[in-house]
């Protein structure tokens, strides 16, 4: 076993190595030096090795032929076994390091039993780095294993340069803009002056502009600078002044090293931690007694996330591997190699379509009135922009989910494809984004807004230890526009009209894309049809990863294998399309454990506040309808549920509120009266309420 480790800039590749015992045949001894060789060769000679382990093997007190790597303190008599560690450690230049020490008999010895004691556990290290290590011996009161004894060496490190903390940037204060805020803000704004006959880079330009100094003169702008881990929302000038004087007394300590000064800081230093004690509950009750207001409501959300974070382990590693296999540690080069992998990723040599030439709508549009903004501006919630309307996931999973349950009461046989598209998102040719608008009969006007979007478009990758250069990307769709999933959709029913009508049904989600037929020949046509097409468009179909689905036995005919271009498509019992998981049986049992198993990752991330004691209880109901039960309920409008499948989510849903309110079944608590306190309904009720505007099936989707 091997571990490459980065410690203060030095990288060391660690083994751990087992040898043969001597009773072993030669060929087994053979196999494993030869492994064990194999592994040291894969090792660049400026990184350090650390060899350790059981070598079975006696390298005898003294050797004059391994001087340089048999130090001339080693223990007993050499034999073959210990022959092949010297020569090994030769080839290598990896110095035997427990021969190096000078030590008793008791700190030599490796292996004991009984009156039988040798030297068979070694500690090997670059020869060049021998200076380095300042102690290397064996603890006799501690076993490793049975009769085996701990070795332990003592290596020295040069320590790096501390790195600069991360630096936050200064932020607008837009959570200060209410109330009077709000008429203050709009006297800013009535100043703007834009030059309205420049070009529109420079409009927006000059706005966005006015709009950010407005928003400094009214609201102001955080600090910035060192982040700050501690949590200091809560302190106050008492705290300031306790820990002022903390400091001062620590300082006159250090510089006169007397009792006296020595009892004064620990004096104040008693006094500041009962100042923090005591400033700390007076803000916690005032936090907890102001939850219980509207504008608390909000507040419980933020703090989830700040609770959240703070129990999360460290989860960054600033060190990855370079184009060559090399570990990159330092921050530029982490840096440099993530730039040249997102530009080699996001500007690959741009595919040629040969897409047939579309008439252009030249006709008029309506310009865009005040009132539609103000309308887009209403549906907004929580300050979020709203997405293209008629998008949803519920609608194609009720369909599929109707066809499926429609042709298993005829018993007659249904296949579903699930194809998934190379990086579909980033292999979009531009061409091919125009060319499906214009096949739309989509306004060249608009057309020529959309492509001004596009133009001159950049990206800077944000890593843990920076962000890099700005990247030109010259195709693709736009990652995180709200335009990007309509798009892409208009791209793939431009592209594969005809093969959508190669199948029975065709559902279409973004780049999630679901086709069904009624034989696996139909199937392995419409899926050369769609590869086809796609191709014209300048997309690829990805053969490995998409996979079909029977969801009712096939007929003693019908159990060829579903091939694309000599490429086996793989068959599977579940699928998961667009969060649901599909079973070829119809059973609901494994989608609704993959709900509860996600329900309970959901729960974890806000169990600061739901589990908190001081948490006012119907905030805690509030929380749960709000963030935990949404995912358990998630496409439970398709749902076919039986009297098991409710019990199962019930049991599920109480586990988690009798937590949120500290109760047990030992304390003989109804289920009624926890629902009640938390203000939660029953969610077999939730799951039977039809909304008015339900999943329909109407045409194609």
């Amino acid at each position: 076993m091997s571990l490459k480790v980065l410690v203060e800039g030095e990288i060391l590749n660690v083994i751990a190595a087992y040898a043969p015992q001597v009773g072993c045949s030669k060929q087994k001894k053979d196999t494993f030096w030869t492994l064990l060789e194999s592994q040291l060769q894969k090792f660049p000679s400026k990184e350090t090795t650390i060899l350790g382990g059981d070598l079975n093997g006696h390298i005898g007190k003294t050797n004059a032929a391994f001087k340089r790597v048999h130090g001339g303190h080693g223990f007993g008599t050499p034999n073959d076994e210990g022959k092949v560690i010297m020569s090994t450690a030769a080839a290598f230049d990896l110095a035997i390091v427990n021969s190096f020490f000078a030590k008793k008999t008791e700190h030599k010895i490796t292996y004991k039993s009984g009156h039988t004691q040798s030297q068979i556990d070694y500690i090997l290290v670059n020869r060049e780095h021998i200076g380095r290590v300042k102690n290397c011996k064996v603890i006799p009161g501690e076993c490793v294993i049975t009769q085996h004894r701990l070795v332990v060496m003592d290596m020295l490190f040069r320590k790096t340069a501390k790195e600069k903390p991360l630096q936050t940037p200064e932020l607008t204060k837009w959570w200060n803009l209410k109330g009077d805020k709000i008429v203050e803000f709009r006297e800013h704004l009535k100043d703007i002056e834009v030059d309205f006959d420049s070009d529109v880079d420079s409009i927006w330009t000059q706005f966005s502009k006015s709009i950010m100094t407005a928003a400094h003169k009214t609201l102001g702008r955080t600090k910035g600078g060192k982040k700050a881990e501690r949590e200091t929302w809560w302190w106050t000038d008492e705290v300031q002044k306790a820990i002022q004087r903390k400091k001062i007394a620590f300082k006159t300590w250090q510089s006169t090293q007397t009792p006296e000064d020595k009892e004064e800081y620990r004096k104040a230093k008693k006094d500041a931690k009962r100042t923090i004690a005591v400033e700390r509950a007076i803000s916690q009750k005032s936090l907890y007694s102001q939850l219980n207001s509207k504008e608390g409501q909000k507040i419980i959300y933020k703090l989830a996330q700040q609770r959240c974070r703070s129990t999360k382990d460290p989860g960054t590693c600033k060190t990855i591997k370079g184009p060559n296999g090399d570990l990159l540690y330092k921050d530029r080069d982490t840096i440099t190699a993530w730039h040249q992998y997102y530009q080699k990723l996001l500007n690959t040599n741009p595919t040629v379509v040969q897409l047939p030439k579309m008439e252009v709508n030249m006709g008029l549009i309506n310009s865009i009135c005040s009132s539609e903004v103000n309308n887009a501006l209403q549906k907004m919630s929580n300050k979020k922009a709203i997405g293209p309307d008629g998008l949803s996931t519920t609608d194609p999973m009720f369909a599929l989910s109707t066809i499926a349950e429609e042709y298993r009461a005829k018993n007659q046989p249904l296949y579903v494809a699930f194809l998934d598209m190379e990086k579909a998102f980033d292999r979009v040719p531009r061409d091919t984004i125009w060319w499906s608008l214009r096949k739309k009969n989509v306004p060249e006007r608009y057309v020529n807004i959309i492509a001004d979007m596009y133009k001159g478009a950049k990206s800077n990758i944000r890593t843990v230890v920076g962000e890099t250069k700005s990247i030109a990307v010259s195709e693709g769709d736009h990652q995180g526009s709200v335009l990007s999933p309509f798009l892409f959709c208009l791209i793939l029913d431009s592209l594969t009209e005809e093969a959508q009508n190669s199948a029975a049904w065709s559902f279409i989600y973004a780049d999630d894309v679901a086709i069904c037929t009624n034989s696996r020949d139909e199937l392995q046509r419409a899926l050369l049809s769609w590869k086809h097409q796609l191709q014209t468009g300048g997309l690829e179909l990805s053969v490995a990863k998409t996979q079909f689905m029977s969801l009712n036995e096939p007929g003693p005919n019908d159990n060829s294998p579903i091939s694309i271009d000599g490429q086996l498509v793989a068959m599977c019992d579940q699928y998961k399309y667009l969060g649901n998981m599909m079973h070829s049986s119809g059973n609901l049992e494994c989608n609704i454990q993959h709900r509860i198993a996600a329900v309970w990752l959901k729960w974890r991330e806000v169990t600061g506040v739901i589990c908190d004691k001081r948490m006012p209880v119907k905030l805690k109901g509030l929380v749960y309808k709000t963030i935990i039960r949404p995912v358990l309920m998630y496409g439970s409008e398709t749902w076919a549920v039986t009297q098991k499948n409710v019990h199962t989510i019930q049991v599920a849903e109480m586990k988690m509120l009798r937590w949120m309110c500290g109760v047990t079944r030992l304390d003989k608590i109804g289920n009624e009266y926890v629902r009640g306190s938390l203000g939660v309904r029953d969610i077999a009720d939730k799951i039977q309420e039809n909304p008015e505007d339900g999943p329909k099936l109407d045409g194609k989707l």
